[in-house]
């Protein structure tokens, strides 16, 4: 009997960055562990840094101890407080970091990274949404010529860290087969006027995975 061969997944990650040092390690430690995988990444220069509120599960900050005091002190004198005491802090926050390309292509081992100014004037008036429509958008277009090359793509927000695996990859291979399926963190829906869709994991063949980048049209 022949060796079955490994997967070969297109992962698209695009959005936001914060939190993508933390996120990507738990990644290769479980979805792609036993599969053969591209990067390719579209996002913005400016990182981002989550806020510092108490309730948030990843907080801004190194090390357990000071994030577990932040919350205790928050919770006792209130964010409006906090925000009064520390304003060179919150400044700090509210810029964010930044990356090059040139950094990313090194940490995901990748030639496909595209950065972009989210405060360009290509963006100007741009919601939260809008901006992140485009870039599912646009790192599927990274993948190019090359799209038939893998048996799926897997699209995924930089921040999203993962825990146990909780399916085989033979089984995401049939079930792609099968049907024109995308399995995403949320079905597709509708808020008000507009229509949602899940945007923090989707995984499918590539024809269902190109349509699903181009709701932005």
């Amino acid at each position: 009997h022949g060796v079955a061969r490994r997967p070969r997944i297109a992962l698209c990650v695009s959005g936001q960055l914060r939190g993508y040092t933390r996120a990507f390690p738990s990644w290769q430690e479980t979805i792609l562990r036993n599969v053969d995988y591209h990067v390719f990444v579209h996002s913005w220069q400016k990182i981002g840094r989550s806020g510092a509120e108490p309730f948030r599960a990843y907080l801004p900050f190194a090390g357990k101890a000071f994030g577990d005091a932040w919350r205790v002190h928050a919770h006792r004198v209130g964010m409006a407080e906090i925000h009064a005491r520390y304003p060179a802090l919150f400044a700090a926050l509210q810029q964010g970091g930044s990356v090059t390309p040139a950094e990313l292509s090194a940490f995901y081992n990748t030639d496909h990274v595209v950065l972009e100014d989210d405060a360009g004037p290509a963006f100007a008036g741009w919601s939260n949404g809008r901006k992140m429509h485009y870039k599912v958008s646009a790192v599927h277009k990274l993948i190019g010529d090359r799209l038939n090359d893998y048996d799926l793509v897997l699209r995924i927000r930089p921040d999203k860290q993962l825990g146990l695996v909780a399916f085989a990859w033979r089984d995401m291979l049939a079930a792609t087969k099968k049907a024109p399926v995308i399995f995403a963190d949320s079905g597709i829906g509708h808020q008000y006027a507009n229509l949602l869709i899940g945007d923090q994991v989707a995984l499918g063949a590539p024809p269902p995975m190109t349509a699903y980048a181009d709701t932005l049209h």
